[in-house]
């Protein structure tokens, strides 16, 4: 039995932001980093342990946070993008 799976609701996206950016064709967006951050980072012995695997994937989204506020922190500086733009590298 795996108790991690109802702890992620946090990384649900919002069907109003699905259904705005539905249909769009982006090329060149970049690196999706998303899930791969720690696991290139860090020895593969580490994830060995399976109470390790599953803090690290809380580690893992910390820091993609972290990685994102930076986006949008580049995004406030130009007024001619929406706040909530996130499809920038």
């Amino acid at each position: 039995m795996n108790t991690v799976v109802p702890k992620f609701t946090y990384r649900k996206k919002s069907l109003y932001k699905i259904a705005r950016t539905f249909g769009d064709e982006r090329i060149n967006t970049g690196y999706d980093y998303t899930d791969t951050v720690m696991k290139k980072t860090l020895s593969p012995y580490i994830f060995r342990n399976a109470t390790m695997t599953n803090f690290i994937t809380y580690i893992n989204d910390y820091i993609v946070n972290l990685i994102n506020a930076t986006k949008k922190f580049k995004v406030r500086r130009v007024y001619t993008v929406d706040k909530d733009y996130e499809y920038i590298d």
